[in-house]
C-alpha cells in the first residue's frame, strides 16, 4: 500500500512538473502568427501582417490577442492532460490543442466550423 501511495505522488508531481513547464512555454512571451495551414494548404503570413496578429498568454491566466488589427481580451487554461488550452473571451469560449511547443514556437490545431486549422507561430 505504501508504495502505491509513493507511486501516485511521484506520478502527481511529474504531471504537475510537466503542465508547469508547458505552461511557462506557453506564457513565456508574445506569439507572432507564422503560417496557417487548411486541408494540408500552408499559408505563410507576411511580414506586414506580424503586429496586427498576436497572441499573449500572461501567467495570471489572462489572454491578449490581436487579430487582423482588433483586440482581443480573456482568460486561458492549459490542461497538460488533452494538451488543450481552453480561451474564454467574448467570442464564447474556444479549444486550442497544443500540437508542439518550444520556446521558440507553438504549434496549435482549432477546430473551425468542422475543418482543422493549424497556426504556427513564433517568438522573435
Amino acid at each position: 500500500m505504501r508504495i502505491i501511495i509513493i507511486l501516485f505522488f511521484t506520478f502527481f508531481q511529474v504531471v504537475n512538473a510537466q503542465q508547469t513547464e508547458e505552461s511557462k512555454l506557453i506564457s513565456s512571451g508574445k506569439w507572432y502568427i507564422d503560417y496557417f495551414e487548411v486541408a494540408g494548404q500552408k499559408m505563410a503570413s507576411s511580414a506586414d501582417s506580424k503586429e496586427s496578429n498576436w497572441v499573449l498568454y500572461y501567467e495570471s491566466g489572462d489572454y491578449e490577442a490581436m487579430e487582423e488589427g482588433q483586440d482581443h481580451f480573456g482568460n486561458w487554461q492549459y490542461d497538460s492532460t488533452t494538451k488543450i488550452i481552453t480561451i474564454d473571451d467574448m467570442d464564447g469560449q474556444t479549444e486550442q490543442k497544443v500540437v508542439s511547443v518550444t520556446d521558440k514556437i507553438l504549434i496549435i490545431s482549432v477546430d473551425d466550423d468542422g475543418m482543422e486549422l493549424i497556426i504556427g507561430m513564433k517568438k522573435e
